[in-house]
């Protein structure tokens, strides 16, 4: 991933904590990829319980691709604990509009995934539909 400010950092986290919390369970395998995230971002275990205490950073800056590759993580999320809930993927959905990602394409691309929700979007193929690399 391409340099991300410190609050564009805690902006992905705090996201990916809000759609893990949105069916009412964290599960472990939600977890174990929030850990996981955070650690490449070089977020702390500190940090991360900050966040998830609802102390959210303010909202947004980033590149077209950053963004992009935010969706992703978001719907990969989906997928860690084995089911895809309706909400969590509203939800998802939801966040990427507030990132400024154009609305069809979300839409096209969360159709997919409710179409076949055993099969992770690949990031080329939404880098591709968002037309960003």
């Amino acid at each position: 991933m391409p340099y991300l400010s410190s609050e564009e950092k805690n902006n992905l986290i705090a996201d990916l904590i809000d759609l893990a919390q949105v069916d009412g369970n964290v599960s472990m395998p939600e977890m174990t990829y929030l850990i996981w995230v955070a650690q490449k971002l070089g977020i702390t275990q500190e940090e991360l319980m900050h966040l998830a205490k609802g102390n959210r950073p303010t909202y947004r800056s980033t590149t077209a691709a950053q963004r992009v590759d935010q969706f992703h993580k978001m719907l990969n999320l989906l997928f860690v604990d084995g089911k895809v809930d309706a909400a969590e993927l509203e939800f998802c959905k939801t966040l990427a509009h507030q990132l400024g990602l154009d609305r069809a394409k979300v839409d096209t691309f969360v159709a997919e995934i409710e179409a076949n929700p055993t099969k992770m979007l690949e990031l080329d193929t939404l880098k591709a539909g968002f037309n960003v690399s």
